[in-house]
């Protein structure tokens, strides 16, 4: 799945444009929640990845 989701990235992501994580958390189900911690643990380790908070990206 992860290998998927880079492939949909390049495909549809101009370079150097910033990408986000949709969450419908009371949705999930294990699978999504599986695929999320793995996730997280890729891009915590990604020199280009940035961790934002909702306040800093909308305003209040």
């Amino acid at each position: 799945m992860l290998d998927d989701l880079i492939k949909l990235i390049e495909v549809r992501t101009p370079a150097g444009l910033p990408i986000g994580i949709l969450s419908h958390h009371l949705v999930h189900d294990e699978v999504v929640w599986s695929f999320l911690d793995k996730l997280a643990g890729l891009l915590d380790g990604h020199p280009r990845a940035l961790w934002r908070q909702p306040g800093e990206l909308f305003s209040a």
